[in-house]
This record gives structure tokens, C-alpha cells and sequence, in this order.
């Protein structure tokens, strides 16, 4: 039984997979016509039956859902199917792009939806899946988070629409320090730069480097905290120096 069906207009089709295929990594079975048909069964019967059984229906809005006449039906199904149940927090609208959400269909425009563009698949589908299916992380959940130290390692847990552009979920961050504003300095190995990361986007990992052998291996010196440590250190020597010399 799947979880979601996505209504989509058929010009949507390649976000819809995207959006479909990151989902699906996060465990949620999710249906969409393009891809999960299946041959030989009256169509129209098929996608009133998914609808039916699964939990959540997302209807993506376009400029070209004006004239995506199976996606008006769709909406149809899932607002009869919302009414017999009465449950109407079953249906999640997602606009494309910048397209409003006053345009959406009369009877979906007034509940909370999502934007969704080429550059944030990965953070939109880890919210659906988090928002409607909390069980499925129910096991990768920390019981307690603190803060961690310098040189400590961390682990991406949560994405967003700015930490998606250069990380996944699993990929392990050289924590350096805490801004005043509260990110995390962190250096990434994948990328061979330094992040600025919000807490709720990363947690403790099982890495346990107290002889630094994963430092040395994998951040070059001049990401070490120790080197930027050293840094500021003589940066003070050479300030005070100066202030000496006017005196």
C-alpha cells in the first residue's frame, strides 16, 4: 500500500520523479502514475484505488495545472475520498516554483503547503517524510543532544534548501566551532571546504578519534582547528605588538 500518491501535471513529470525518487530513500512508498503503472489495468480504476489507500496525496501545482485535466480528476477522487473519511490534513499542496498558492484549486488553497524548485528536492521530500511519517526515524533519533567539541565529528542528519546544494544525509562534517550566532563551523571532506551548519542539521556520530588519525587522514592543515586556533593566536601577538609600538 503506498503512503503518498502524487498528482502532477504530466509537463511536471521529471521533478515529480525527482521528488518520487528521494522519497523513496527516506522510506516512503510513494506512487506516481509516469513511473508505477501498470500495464494492462484500466487506468482510471488504478488511480482511484491508490488514492484511496494511501495516507497522504500531494498535489503538485504548476502554470501547466490550469490545463492538466487528469490532475483536476485526481483532485476530484482525493477531496471525495477526504469527505467519506474526514480527515482533510491528508492532502499536502506543493507549488512549484514561484507559482502562487492562491491559485490552486478553490478547495485546497487555504491549507499549508511547500515550494518546491531544482534546488531543494532532497530537503522537501525529508520533510514530508518527517512531518507524515515520524516512525520512520524513530531509531536514528537522538535521545539527547550536546554540544559537541572541537575536532569532534558530526554526522548530516537533517537536510535543508541551503545544506542540500553540497551535502546527503549520512555525510560526516570536521566540527570546528560555534559561531556567536549559533552555527556550526564545520569542515567537509566531500567538498574540501568549510560549512556554516545549523544543530538540527547534523548530530553525533560513533567516530571516536581520540589520537587525531582521522583528522590527519582526512582535513588538510589548514582546516584543523588547531591551525585556525593558531592563527588567531598570533593575529593577538602581532595586534598587542602593534599597540606596544604606539605607545
Amino acid at each position: 500500500m503506498p503512503h503518498i500518491f502524487i498528482s502532477y501535471p504530466e509537463k511536471d513529470r521529471d521533478i515529480v520523479g525527482s521528488l518520487r525518487r528521494r522519497l523513496k530513500e527516506n522510506g516512503v512508498d510513494t506512487w506516481v502514475y509516469s513511473h508505477d503503472k501498470t500495464l494492462g489495468k484500466i487506468t482510471w480504476k488504478e488511480i482511484k484505488n491508490k488514492i484511496n489507500k494511501s495516507r497522504v496525496i500531494v498535489f503538485i501545482a504548476s502554470e501547466y495545472t490550469k490545463n492538466a485535466k487528469g490532475q483536476h480528476r485526481e483532485i476530484t477522487l482525493a477531496l471525495n475520498k477526504i469527505v467519506r473519511a474526514k480527515n482533510p490534513s491528508t492532502i499536502l499542496p506543493i507549488v512549484i516554483n514561484e507559482y502562487p498558492f492562491p491559485k490552486l484549486p478553490k478547495k485546497i488553497n487555504h491549507i499549508n503547503g511547500m515550494k518546491l524548485s531544482a534546488f531543494n528536492v532532497k530537503s522537501v521530500a525529508l520533510e514530508i517524510a518527517k512531518t507524515f511519517f515520524p516512525e520512520l526515524f524513530k531509531k536514528s533519533m537522538s535521545p539527547k543532544w550536546e554540544y559537541p567539541k572541537s575536532c569532534d565529528w558530526l554526522e548530516v542528519c537533517n537536510l535543508d534548501g541551503i545544506i542540500e546544494k553540497y551535502c546527503d544525509m549520512g555525510d560526516k562534517l570536521y566540527f570546528r566551532r560555534i559561531s556567536p550566532l549559533g552555527l556550526f563551523e564545520c569542515y567537509s571532506p566531500k567538498i574540501n571546504e568549510l560549512l556554516w551548519v545549523l544543530p538540527k542539521n547534523v548530530k553525533r556520530t560513533e567516530i571516536i578519534d581520540e589520537n587525531g588519525q582521522a583528522e590527519r587522514e582526512q582535513v588538510p592543515v589548514e582546516y584543523r582547528f588547531v591551525t585556525s586556533w593558531e592563527c588567531e593566536r598570533k593575529g593577538y601577538e602581532i595586534l598587542f605588538l602593534n599597540k606596544r609600538k604606539q605607545v
